[in-house]
Parts: structure tokens; C-alpha cells; sequence
């Protein structure tokens, strides 16, 4: 009899906590649609530069797998009077139809339409990855590399005859997770991982998956400085992608 007790309590606080996520992820999605934004001009050589300055100057987590047919540099530009996230995000998919978004995990994931998706970055974005921890101080750069090098996705790009190639960073400010932000993971795909640290990380706010111009692979991340005042711009020229 007390066992069958405890077996009810236990699938009813499974259940409660189950309700309690998903009741989180309702209001996180809604306060993400509902955020107003005022007189956005951004403008950028590509979309992946253009999304990070959104991402960084108004505090909006954004994960962005870039599509096959943006590999090259162009104008792009955000010109955006007033109104919300959610109206800013559909007036960016109808100027760049091969583009859809939605929030996912918390964060504004955009992705290609899937004629217009790059195989191998999709694939990578779906494996799930058994385990993987980033320690405290951990920079952009290193938890990217260490995360492609990780077994699961080196896999998948040996798989299909590709390599990954980072890009080395110059400059006084090197862009850091947070001095003392620490995540583990367990079964987690790519984007999964990605949108957890971007949604938890007190600085890097964006990510971006693509293809560099020689066919290799590129992850980035873009932070904020920890000691930046709130409300600060980005410029273009801060960002590279």
C-alpha cells in the first residue's frame, strides 16, 4: 500500500514539474515576442554580423544556422521603427524568404528554409552529444572549438570529408561565457546546447553556425563585455562574422 503511494506521488510532482516547464517556457517565449523595441538601424555585410549587433545591444538571445545561399558578403539591414520582437522577426523573414523563425529553449532560433539549408550544418545542429562540460572563465572562441572537437560531432564531419576551422581573435577584449558561468550537459544536440548557454550565459548572447569561404565549418559566439553598462550599443565594426 505504501508503495503504490509513493509511486502516485511520484508521478504526480513528475507531472507538476512537467506543468511548471512548460508554464516557464510559455511566459519565456511570450516575454520574448512582446519585448518592444524602438528605432533599430542596423547595417552589415552579412546576416550573421547583422543579428549579432541585434542580439548584443538589446539583450535578445539568437541562435542562427545561416543558409546555404549567404555565404557571400552583401547588404543587409535592419530598419525597424517601433513595436515588438515578434513584428521585427516577421518583417526580417518576408525581406529574406528563405529564413523562418521561432523561439525555441527560450531563444530566437532562426533557420533556413529547408531548400535553402546546408546539409552538414543541419546535420550538426541535430547529433546529440553524450556529455559535455564548460568551466568558469571559458572564452567564446575555446568553448567553441572544444565543443566541435568534441566526438560525436567530429564524427559527423569526417563522416562527410569536412573540417572545422575557427577564427583567431586580436585585441584587448576576448569574448568570454562569464567569469563564473558553468554548464554541464547530458544528451544534448548542437542547437540544444548552443540555445542553453546562449539563454544562460550572463554575456554571450548569440551563435552562429555557417561556412567559411573555403567550405570549412565555423561556430561563433558573441558577448558582451561582464562589465559593460546595460542598454549599450554594438556598432558592426565590434562584430565579426
Amino acid at each position: 500500500m505504501r508503495k503504490s503511494i509513493s509511486c502516485l506521488l511520484l508521478i504526480l510532482l513528475m507531472n507538476i514539474s512537467v506543468f511548471a516547464q512548460a508554464a516557464v517556457a510559455s511566459n519565456t517565449q511570450t516575454k520574448l515576442e512582446s519585448l518592444r523595441l524602438q528605432n533599430v538601424e542596423i547595417k552589415s555585410q552579412t546576416i550573421g554580423t547583422l543579428l549579432s549587433e541585434l542580439s548584443l545591444s538589446y539583450n535578445v538571445p539568437i541562435g542562427i544556422e545561416i543558409a546555404a545561399s549567404d555565404t557571400s558578403l552583401g547588404n543587409y539591414e535592419l530598419d525597424f521603427k517601433s513595436g515588438t520582437l515578434s513584428q521585427l522577426l516577421t518583417q526580417f523573414v518576408r525581406q529574406h524568404k528563405q529564413y523562418s523563425w521561432t523561439i525555441t529553449d527560450g531563444v530566437v532560433n532562426i533557420l533556413p528554409a529547408e531548400d535553402n539549408r546546408d546539409f552538414l550544418l543541419r546535420t550538426l545542429l541535430d547529433t546529440k552529444i553524450k556529455d559535455f562540460s564548460i568551466p568558469r572563465n571559458t572564452g567564446c572562441s575555446t568553448f567553441a572549438d572544444s565543443l566541435m572537437a568534441t566526438p560525436e560531432l567530429s564524427k559527423v564531419m569526417k563522416e562527410n570529408n569536412s573540417a572545422y576551422r575557427g577564427r583567431d581573435l586580436t585585441g584587448f577584449y576576448i569574448p568570454q561565457l562569464g567569469r563564473t558561468f558553468t554548464l554541464t550537459i547530458f544528451e544534448r544536440t548542437l542547437q540544444t546546447t548552443l540555445n542553453a548557454v546562449v539563454r544562460r550565459s550572463p554575456t554571450a548572447k548569440f551563435w552562429v553556425l555557417t561556412r567559411n569561404e573555403d567550405g570549412t565549418v565555423f561556430l561563433g559566439l558573441s558577448a558582451r563585455h561582464e562589465d559593460m553598462p546595460s542598454g549599450q550599443k554594438f556598432s558592426a565594426a565590434e562584430l565579426r562574422h
